[in-house]
């Protein structure tokens, strides 16, 4: 899911101390990477990833409920 666009570098820094994750759709960076990651490479890469959009990635939440059973309880016979 994605959130918030990274225009800067300061931007991007700010993702990094915070230990988030960034995304590039469209790209090898479709998946989430994180941000310090990203800031250690070339300039010229970090700045076509912010020309094609960088975002914030946010991790999607499952709905709360119950849990469905997925193992069942088999009955033991028992035999004198």
């Amino acid at each position: 899911m994605i959130g918030q666009k990274i225009n800067t570098l300061k931007e991007l820094e700010a993702a990094a101390q915070m230990r988030q994750s960034v995304t590039v759709p469209g790209t090898t960076f479709d998946k989430p990477r994180p941000a310090a990651f990203v800031m250690n490479l070339q300039g010229h890469i970090i700045y076509r990833l912010f020309l094609k959009g960088m975002f914030v990635y946010v991790k999607e939440s499952k709905p709360k409920g119950p849990k469905p059973m997925t193992w069942q309880v088999k009955e033991k016979s028992c035999q004198n």
